[in-house]
């Protein structure tokens, strides 16, 4: 109210020096500030109050991410809160992973790299790279440079919209503004002052008339006003011709850094250097093939690979598999007494219940004294239900003891069939064995939730079912044939009532990984003819010996064919192998692995590399341990002393090397205190270091040392050392 007396008394004092026109205009132009006033505050409340101006996933840049490999772009969710830029992994993530404060950043457009990502950078006033992000559409990607600009500036624009001279003293308004209109290209007051300095603009205000001037704004959005003055910038100096380059024309104008320096690296991808390290690897490694096959000749045979896993007499190993087969029957049937046993006292429990409440309610309505049978009846009832779990319990002890120490003395007094099927056999019945573990622990939880009518997550009624799953159960509609079979066949060794399926077979995808499997398999089977076969009889000299260099040289030339062959091995078996069991039976949680190859520190490859081993240790083992009140190390030396064994009899009973030295075993043994430094490397020297020793010690010095001791060992054991081949 006070405003509008002061307006009005303004207008009739000024009345006989000014027309009616010019009050008007006067009155248009005050409507006007007062809407572009109003537009500042509500940019200045954002900016405080931290509103999120924009949201979505984009690419980030990784510059220690090897690009021969991996993409070093990898998706992350950003928000854009005021001037703050917040990275978080997903969507999901509670806390942002990094956060840049945009004041005073600038944007640079680099256009589109590697024909998929549209990529811009934020630089800070040093022109440092602050990060660099990208997105595979053009739009989305422009939207976030002009929001990101909008941010970087508002302090500015706010201080400069603050200068601007208030009403009453000497002002110039070239063109008023359409109040409600966005303001400028980045949603600002940033070409404002552009435009008043172009000489297009001025022109074009020169030539328009009063009414124009009322409708048309000079703070317009990107079809108009500053876009087109940037646009004819660009064009004008693209037209404009260099100046003709004489003998003093200056050619260092500005502080610039080597290409190569460390600041200059994040700023640009150097592909040249990784294609050359490609070619070089790729040339390396023929002239180690070429120099092999003149020094040894084609070793590589397919058919006795085949041979040995498909001929001769297997009547002792063949026995194992219906005794693998009758102790998960086993431990089925035994399942199902127990559970028989279980609802009958549940179902006499709920009949004393009902009797006792209608007891109390008769002897309330008489006023006798209640009777305290039903806690004796109650006593007896827990403890039958204690001796029906002790007894499960036992026999699924005595069944998986059977299941692993029978198929094992089998596979060790035998002399019958090769090394490749005893291997397999083995491998075999541990898995077995873990399953049936599994399968007793997880029904063991569920029968004593059914003991105290709870239910439990995963079966049908709970708060959270399994996703995808054909049918819901209830403990113990799962004590079934079909589902115990299905389970031994799952590529999974953790159990549960039901699992995720998809909704149909694929058909040709699943041929295309079955031709990937004999593919790999058949570049396993070459390394391991061509390479580690030789290597490993030439290493045997200098291992006896103890030749260090020799031996040294022997190691380091063993190392990468063994990398190959690892890398080979994982990705036929936990890739092909478990996805094509898991296509074929419509298992639908398929993430048997993760980046481990990225791992930092020895700890994360083993959390990494072998999702379901990982998954059973986890719920089988190291819960278990840390709820009887065992400390995180305690249970996690639980855990390693496990695999370690579980390991150790992967090789000492197909070998039958029980004289040996447990080289595996204390080799995984020892991954602790190798898991505490290689952390403490990370912290003290990055993740790249980290990364860096990890492939070091495990792959390039690890698996080599272990396995020439091994067949060192095997040969010391058969009486003789083999000679030099070649």
């Amino acid at each position: 109210m006070g405003r509008r007396r002061r307006t009005a008394s303004f207008s009739e004092s000024t009345h006989s020096e000014f027309s009616t026109e010019d009050v008007a205009s006067l009155q248009e132009e005050l409507r006007r500030c007062q809407s572009l006033n109003e537009h500042l505050s509500e940019q200045l409340s954002a900016c405080q109050g931290m509103a999120i101006r924009m949201q979505g996933y984009l690419f980030k840049y990784r510059d220690y991410i090897v690009q021969l490999f991996s993409s070093p772009w990898a998706e992350r969710y950003f928000t854009l809160c005021g001037s703050t830029l917040k990275q978080f992994i997903t969507d999901k993530t509670p806390q942002p992973r990094a956060t840049i404060d945009l004041v005073g950043t600038t944007v640079q457009w680099e256009g589109l790299k590697q024909g998929r990502f549209w990529t811009f950078m934020v630089l800070d006033s040093a022109n440092c790279c602050l990060i660099r992000l990208s997105s595979e559409n053009r739009a989305v990607a422009e939207s976030w440079i002009d929001a990101i600009k909008a941010a970087a500036g508002v302090q500015k624009r706010v201080s400069r919209a603050s200068s601007l001279p208030q009403l009453g003293e000497d002002m110039h308004v070239s063109s008023p503004t359409v109040p409600g209109h966005r303001l400028g290209r980045y949603g600002s007051l940033g070409s404002l002052h552009e435009m008043e300095r172009s000489p297009k603009h001025r022109r074009r205000n020169e030539g328009s008339d009063a009414t124009s001037d009322l409708t048309s704004p000079s703070l317009s959005g990107p079809e108009s006003g500053s876009e087109e003055t940037e646009q004819d910038c660009q064009q004008d100096n693209a037209k404009k011709p260099s100046p003709p380059l004489c003998g003093s024309t200056p050619l260092h104008k500005e502080n610039k850094a080597s290409m190569l320096a460390s600041e200059q690296l994040p700023l640009h991808p150097q592909p040249g250097l990784v294609n050359l390290g490609a070619v070089v690897l790729v040339a390396t490694n023929f002239r180690l093939i070429l120099e092999n096959i003149f020094k040894y000749g084609l070793l590589f045979n397919p058919l006795r690979w085949i041979q040995e896993l498909m001929l001769g007499s297997f009547t002792a190993l063949i026995l194992c598999w219906p005794a693998l087969a009758a102790c998960s029957l086993a431990s089925l049937y035994i399942e199902k007494w127990g559970a028989a046993k279980v609802l009958e006292e549940v179902k006499h429990r709920r009949g004393l219940r009902k009797k006792d409440a209608f007891v109390k309610k008769t002897n309330s309505a008489k006023g006798k004294r209640q009777p305290g049978s039903d806690k004796m009846a109650c006593s007896q009832d827990s403890s039958s239900l204690a001796q029906v779990h002790m007894l499960v319990t036992a026999v699924h002890v005595v069944s998986c003891i059977v299941c692993l120490v029978v198929p094992m003395a089998i596979i060790f007094h035998t002399d019958q069939g090769g090394l490749l099927p005893k291997f397999f056999l083995t491998s075999a019945t541990l898995a077995v064995m873990m399953k049936l573990v599994s399968f007793a622990h997880c029904n063991q939880d569920l029968r004593m939730a059914r003991c105290r009518e709870e239910v439990r997550p995963g079966e049908r009624g709970s708060a959270n079912p399994v996703e995808g799953a054909d049918q819901p159960l209830q403990y113990p509609e799962n004590l079934t044939v079909s589902n115990i079979l299905y389970y031994m066949c799952a590529p999974t060794l953790t159990y549960q009532v039901t699992f995720p399926r998809t909704g149909r077979v694929r058909v040709k995808w699943l041929l295309r990984r079955v031709l990937e499997l004999i593919v790999a398999v058949s570049f396993f089977t070459a390394v391991v003819d061509q390479y580690i076969n030789p290597s490993i009889a030439n290493s045997m000299r200098p291992r006896r010996d103890l030749q260090w260099l020799p031996l040294l040289e022997r190691v380091l030339k063993l190392s990468v064919p063994v990398v190959y062959a690892w890398l080979c091995m994982f990705y036929v078996v936990f890739h092909l192998w478990l996805n094509i069991l898991a296509e074929a039976l419509r298992f639908g949680d398929r993430e048997f692995y993760k980046d481990w190859w990225n791992a930092t520190n020895l700890g994360d490859y083993w959390r990494q590399w072998n999702l379901p081993v990982h998954n059973w240790l986890l719920r089988t083992i190291y819960a278990p341990v840390r709820s009887c009140g065992a400390t995180r190390l305690s249970a996690t030396f639980v855990v390693f002393f496990v695999s370690a064994v579980a390991h150790e009899l992967m090789v000492i009973v197909p070998l039958k090397m029980t004289r040996a030295f447990p080289h595996l075993f204390v080799g995984i043994m020892m991954q602790m205190p190798l898991i505490i430094l290689t952390q403490w490397m990370q912290s003290k020297w990055g993740e790249r270091w980290g990364n860096i020793t990890f492939w070091v010690s495990f792959c390039i010095v690890g698996q080599p040392i272990c396995l020439l001791n091994y067949y060192y060992d095997f040969i010391r054991l058969n009486g003789a050392i083999a000679s030099t081949i070649g």
